[in-house]
C-alpha cells in the first residue's frame, strides 16, 4: 500500500522494524504471570555464563552461514541473483517454521523428562517427534518441488526468472533442518551435549562457505541453494555421527524409503499438472490438494504405522469432542 518506488525503500525499512517490534511487544502483558522473582548472585550468573555462551556460539554460526549466503551472492554475482535467492529461501522458511516448531515446543518437556532420568521416555519422544517430522517434512520438499514451476512465475513475477529451480534446489533443506532441529533441540541441548551441537553447525559454516566460494561466481543463485542445502545435510550427518552410540537411528528410518516412493509419485504428478490449462493461481491450489491427496492415501495403502498413530490421535480427539 505504502511502498511503490525506489525512493520508498526508508519507508519499507520503519515498516519492517515496527512489525517485528511490534509482534514481540504484543507478548510483554502475558510474562508476568508465567514468572516468578528470583534472587540473582554473581556465583549463579557466573555458573551459567559458559553453558550460555556455547548456546550462543551455536545460534551465532546458524544466523552467520545464512546471512553469508547472501553477503557473497551479492560480492561474487549480481543483485538480481540475491533478490533470486533471497524470495526462494522465504518460501523455504514457511516450510521450516512449521517443522522446527514441533522440536520448540517439545524442548521444555524433553528437559524435564531428562532432569528426572526417564531417558527411556525420552527416547520413546524423540522416535515419535522424528517420525512425524519425517512424514511432514519429506512430503513438504517434494511437494514444493511440484508446484515451484508454476508457482514461483506467477507469485514474484517475471522478473524472478528461474526463481523456481533455485527453490527445487532448496527444497532439501526442509528435511535436512527439521530432521537436524529434532535431534539438536531434544536431544544434544536437553542432555547438555552443546560442544557436539556446536560441532555440527560449524562444520556446516566451514562447508558452506567453501562452496559457496567455489559455485556463486559461476552459477549465482543456484550455487548458493546448492551450497545451502550441502551444508544443512552436513549438518545433520555431523549430528548423527555424533548421537550414533546413544539413538538407535535405524528405528525412524525404516519409513524414509516409504515416503520417497510416496513423495516420488506425489511429485512427478504436479509436474504433468503444470502443462494444464488452468490459470496459474488456481492451478496452483489445484495442485497443493491433489498432492496432498497423492502423498497420504500412497502411505496409507503402505500402511506406514505413523500415519495410521496420526490417524488413530485424529479419530480419538473427534469421538470425545462428539460425546461432550
Amino acid at each position: 500500500m505504502f511502498v511503490k518506488q525506489k525512493e520508498d525503500l526508508p519507508l519499507y525499512i520503519i515498516i519492517l522494524i515496527i512489525s517485528q517490534v511490534a509482534g514481540q511487544v504484543t507478548l510483554f502483558p502475558y510474562i508476568p504471570k508465567y514468572i516468578d522473582r528470583v534472587k540473582v548472585s554473581y556465583l549463579s550468573v557466573i555458573k551459567h555464563l559458559k553453558p550460555t555462551l556455547a548456546i550462543f556460539i551455536t545460534q551465532l554460526a546458524m544466523q552467520v552461514y545464512l546471512v553469508l549466503n547472501r553477503t557473497l551472492l551479492g560480492i561474487y554475482s549480481t543483485t538480481s541473483e540475491v533478490g533470486i535467492f533471497d524470495s526462494s529461501y522465504k518460501i523455504i522458511s514457511i516450510a521450516l517454521a512449521l517443522m522446527t516448531s514441533i522440536s520448540t515446543v517439545m524442548l521444555p518437556r524433553i528437559s524435564a523428562l531428562v532432569s528426572e532420568g526417564e531417558h527411556a521416555t525420552v527416547r520413546l519422544f524423540l522416535n515419535r517427534t522424528l517420525s512425524i517430522t519425517l512424514l511432514f517434512a519429506v512430503g513438504l520438499m517434494f511437494g514444493i518441488a511440484g508446484i515451484s514451476g508454476n508457482f514461483m512465475g506467477w507469485f514474484l513475477g517475471a522478473g524472478f526468472t528461474g526463481a523456481g529451480s533455485v527453490l527445487v534446489l532448496l527444497t532439501p533443506v526442509i528435511l535436512f533442518l527439521a530432521w537436524g532441529s529434532i535431534i539438536g533441540n531434544q536431544f544434544l541441548l536437553p542432555m547438555n551435549r552443546m560442544r557436539g551441537y556446536s560441532i555440527a553447525v560449524c562444520s556446516g559454516l566451514f562447508v558452506n562457505v567453501i562452496i559457496n566460494v567455489l559455485l556463486i561466481p559461476q552459477y549465482g543463485a543456484q550455487g548458493a541453494a546448492v551450497a545451502t542445502s550441502i551444508s544443512e545435510g552436513v549438518v545433520l550427518l555431523a549430528m548423527m555421527i555424533i548421537v550414533r552410540e546413544s539413538l538407535d537411528q535405524w528405528v525412524w528410518l525404516k519409513e524414509l524409503p516409504l515416503l520417497i516412493i510416496a513423495g516420488g509419485v506425489m511429485v512427478s504428478a504436479l509436474l504433468v499438472m503444470n502443462k494444464l490449462p488452468i490459470q496459474p493461481v488456481g492451478l496452483t491450489f489445484l495442485q497443493i490438494i491433489v498432492g496432498i491427496g497423492i502423498y497420504l492415501v500412497i502411505l496409507y495403502l503402505f500402511k506406514t504405522k505413523t500415519l495410521n498413530w496420526l490417524l488413530d490421535k485424529i479419530s480419538v480427539v473427534i469421538n470425545k469432542r462428539r460425546q461432550k
